[in-house]
């Protein structure tokens, strides 16, 4: 916040950020970034962590690769029919369904999957992926008593301009409450769902102001010059994706003006 605040940053500033709320950030990331004496902010999505349900995005990629059928037929939000040879595909369509369909009803829709996919997926099989692979609150309390700084990443995770305005303000302002129960304290940062930025969009950026939040994050945008016009409310970040090479991340850092982005609109 010191240089929304009007403060300098010191030379070479770096922040470094993880998103969701997988367990493998307490298990592994913490005790590196310990030895390396760095801070990180973590991103986490609350709902999950209480609930101890698997996020929707794990579990349509679970549910694709799982099945045992040649093909699948939805008719919730609309008719799809979708041939499992190349699973990679069916799973782009499906993803891209829920990130952006407004009002999409995400249990419906993937209690429609599982079915159609005939793969059991229930309470049991939720609690056992939570225990393996979320965070739990304890978990997150341990990374704020280690100096972290905990963000919010909504409550469930679902891209906000596919939202009506009742569940737009339960996924900012209630995912805040949720953190504020449990860390006592409010978080004054957002990363958005999916990444997505808001850029322009005057109804977003209230609803996210008003939620409390002063600075949101978008993914894989690209570098951020503070040289120029500051947005406090679409921050650019780097992105470190599974697979990455070790001299692409250290490109990455020389030259990020110059590493891949998406422009997400």
């Amino acid at each position: 916040m010191a240089f929304v605040d009007g403060e300098k940053l010191p030379p070479n500033p770096l922040l470094v950020t993880f998103d969701d709320g997988y367990r493998d950030n307490v298990d592994f990331v913490l005790p590196e970034l310990v030895r390396a004496q760095l801070a990180a902010t973590f991103f986490v999505a609350t709902d999950y962590l209480t609930k101890r349900k698997v996020f929707w995005w794990d579990l349509v990629a679970y549910l694709v690769k799982s099945t045992t059928k040649p093909r699948i037929e939805m008719n919730y939000p609309r008719h799809l029919q979708l041939d499992l040879t190349e699973r990679e595909k069916v799973l782009a369509v499906l993803l891209a369904v829920i990130k952006t369909t407004f009002a999409l009803d995400l249990n419906r829709f993937l209690a429609e999957l599982a079915d159609t996919c005939a793969v059991a997926w229930g309470d049991a099989e939720d609690e056992q992926f939570a225990h393996s692979h979320l965070m739990t609150w304890d978990d997150v309390r341990t990374l704020k008593q280690a100096n972290m700084t905990i963000g919010s990443h909504t409550r469930s995770h679902r891209v906000l301009q596919t939202l009506p305005q009742s569940a737009l303000d339960d996924e900012l302002s209630g995912s805040r409450d949720d953190l504020v129960r449990e860390l006592g304290e409010a978080p004054l940062a957002i990363a958005y769902p999916t990444g997505k930025p808001i850029y322009d969009d005057a109804g977003l950026r209230a609803a996210v102001t008003g939620a409390g939040y002063r600075l949101g994050f978008s993914y894989k945008t690209g570098a951020m010059p503070l040289w120029q016009e500051f947005d406090a409310l679409n921050v650019r970040r780097l992105a470190v994706d599974l697979g990455q090479s070790g001299a692409c991340f250290r490109g990455t850092l020389a030259l990020p003006f110059l590493s891949a982005t998406r422009r997400q609109r």
